[in-house]
């Protein structure tokens, strides 16, 4: 896990793994997790080589993710 978030009664972990060995090969993902069970709710996969490095939410309701190694923010759009 890599940054969570508190948005609309549920919580959302930021996450990346290696999908394959080279170094550059990541899928990184956003969880929306049931605060009281654990149970994972729903996946949003961040498009793209992107490294979840951290997360915020702005009074918006955009939620924001820091780019790893990249040094750059990027804004993911959650469903609903």
């Amino acid at each position: 896990m890599t940054g969570i978030e508190w948005i609309g009664g549920a919580l959302w972990p930021g996450a990346w793994e290696r999908s394959g060995s080279e170094s550059n090969d990541v899928a990184a993902r956003l969880r929306r997790v049931d605060a009281e069970s654990g149970a994972v709710l729903q996946e949003v996969a961040v498009e793209g080589q992107w490294m979840i490095s951290g997360t915020g939410v702005d009074a918006a309701g955009r939620l924001w993710c820091g780019g790893g190694g990249r040094g750059g923010i990027r804004a993911v759009r959650l469903p609903g």
